[in-house]
């Protein structure tokens, strides 16, 4: 089997969570990723849990290392830059440039490079030097604004969303693009992501509301954000639904289920819908979460048990996808599901520090 990115050569100079999770995105779609890290190594090699953390965003990758402030280690990576055909950087703003190992610096003798920095806030603006982790860039963009209710305040995103989809997706949509358009031009290009921006660009909902004229959204006041009756978290004698029944029909076949017929024609907005939503969560409190389903599922409402992660990966739905793969990990084996849907490729261990470097240096000189 082919894969999309068969022959292209991937150098990730990106420690941490975001760069290394694009690329191992672009591994599953075929690309070579050599991972190149300090002689110490890439700080995610050492974070809890270790090694699985490291594991779980760098299988299926070469590594090298190289001290870019070393004349003769910088003499390999240039050389292996003349071989590639993309560059992904995760440094602050300005360490490429003292490493002369910046975009401007690379794309003068090698064009056909595409260059894709991510970083907190972007190569240029008032914040650019500014230091930051996801939660800081979901703070700043107005996300943790509206996650969370009143009761609760603004919560910790149960993953993260800045680095994850906010930095590591939008670079991967931004590098796919760039190969397609060097295969028109000819030319490489220059990639600036910032993942407080990937994240305020998916808040298009909230920003239409303010457009619309009603107002800025708070916590649980808007209509996807809790609160409409119909599209909530209630919780129940041991756990919680999630009731995603917007539609009319659905909300319809969700009352009769649980025994609500009485609501049907009851406030779903406005001020009368918090009565609504009093009557439906005293009443969703009286059994289990598995008693519910047992008549919420053949009603096929829109309804679903909020699981675990335990019980999201044991969910028979998702295990006949076939889109898992296991690694052996020690004496543990470390279960994941790959990240794109298209034929994706079993991406094969991570690799050892510098492993790769004897071979990659015989490849280079042949």
């Amino acid at each position: 089997m082919s894969f999309a990115l068969e022959g292209i050569r991937v150098l990730e100079l990106a420690p941490l969570l975001p760069g290394p999770f694009c690329g191992l995105c672009l591994v599953e779609l075929g690309a070579e990723v050599i991972k190149v890290e300090p002689p110490y190594g890439d700080a995610m090699r050492f974070t809890p849990p270790a090694p699985q953390a490291f594991d779980a965003v760098n299988r299926g990758k070469r590594s090298i290392s190289i001290d870019l402030k070393n004349e003769e280690d910088r003499s390999l990576f240039l050389k292996l830059c003349a071989t590639s055909d993309v560059i992904l950087e995760g440094w602050r703003p300005g360490v490429a440039k003292r490493l002369g190992v910046d975009a401007e610096t690379l794309r003068a003798e090698h064009p056909q490079l595409i260059y894709c920095s991510i970083t907190g806030y972007g190569q240029s603006g008032a914040r650019r030097d500014h230091a930051g982790h996801d939660l800081n860039y979901n703070a700043v963009t107005g996300i943790l604004g509206i996650t969370g209710n009143q009761r609760s305040g603004p919560v910790v995103p149960g993953t993260p969303i800045a680095d994850l989809v906010g930095g590591g997706f939008q670079a991967v949509t931004a590098i796919l693009a760039a190969l397609i358009q060097r295969g028109k031009t000819g030319e490489g290009c220059v990639l600036d992501v910032a993942m407080s921006e990937g994240v305020l660009a998916m808040l298009v909902l909230a920003q239409a509301r303010m457009a619309g004229g009603a107002g800025e959204p708070g916590l649980g006041d808007d209509l996807l954000t809790g609160l409409l009756p119909n599209y909530r978290i209630y919780e129940t004698a041991d756990g919680h639904l999630a009731v995603g029944a917007l539609e009319p029909v659905f909300w319809q076949r969700f009352l009769r289920a649980v025994e609500l017929d009485h609501l049907q024609s009851a406030a779903i907005m406005g001020p009368e819908a918090a009565a609504t939503v009093d009557a439906v969560a005293a009443h969703l409190k009286t059994r289990t979460n598995s008693a519910w389903m047992a008549v919420l599922e053949p009603a096929d409402c829109c309804v679903e048990p909020v699981l675990g992660l335990a019980e999201a990966m044991a969910n028979p739905d998702f295990q006949t996808r076939d889109r898992w793969v296991d690694r052996p990990q020690g004496h543990q084996t470390l279960r994941l599901l790959t990240g794109l849907p298209m034929a994706p490729q079993a991406a094969g261990e991570s690799p050892a520090l510098n492993a790769d470097r004897a071979a990659i240096e015989r490849e280079l000189k042949s």
